[in-house]
């Protein structure tokens, strides 16, 4: 009998009964697709290097390096703070400060290179700063000439060497073929 006074009330409200089916198809379609597409993961900042600690840290994208690291100034009284160039062969770590070279090469993560300035082109450079932006500004030619790298091993060179070339290519073969390398930024797996 029960059964029967349900049915007699999903007949009299039908109209009811199909907007309440209509909204919750439409629920289970947004559900759906935003587990499919997955949400942006929001980025930090960039990964930095300590040269202190050797260890990474995260600080403001946009910045020359170097900056102030956590660990302070190194022996010369400069800041110990290089831009580092972080890959994953597969997935990165959400979050790798305080981790080592050593550390992330288990996991299939890789620090690169690093990046630096020369003290004074970075002090030249830091009055094209455009004031909250993370872009300089720079007439053509002025960002290039006092720009190093280097990788972990190795002595800083200028980017624009023949030298850089070496540093640039360290990187081919780390990973196993058919795996890419991917950017790690802090934040992002």
């Amino acid at each position: 009998m029960a059964v029967m006074n349900i049915r007699d009330w999903l007949n009299r409200n039908s109209v009811l009964v199909g907007i309440v089916a209509v909204i919750a198809m439409i629920v289970s379609i947004i559900f759906l697709i935003r587990g499919s597409i997955g949400i942006k993961e929001k980025i930090e900042g960039v990964y930095y290097y300590d040269e202190n600690t050797n260890q990474l840290f995260v600080g403001e994208g946009g910045l020359l390096a170097p900056i102030d690291a956590p660990s302070g100034p190194n022996e010369d009284g400069e800041p110990a703070g290089v831009l580092a160039y972080v890959f994953g062969c597969a997935q990165c770590d959400r979050d790798m400060r305080g981790e080592t070279a050593e550390e992330l090469a288990k996991k299939g993560i890789y620090i690169v290179y690093l990046e630096s300035y020369l003290p004074e082109v970075k002090a030249q450079l830091d009055q094209f700063k455009v004031e909250g932006q993370e872009q300089y500004f720079a007439p053509a030619g002025k960002m290039t000439p006092g720009k190093l790298v280097r990788t972990l091993e190795g002595d800083w060179v200028n980017a624009n060497s023949q030298l850089s070339g070496d540093v640039f290519s360290s990187f081919a073969g780390l990973c196993l073929p058919g795996k890419r390398l991917k950017a790690c930024l802090p934040g992002q797996r």
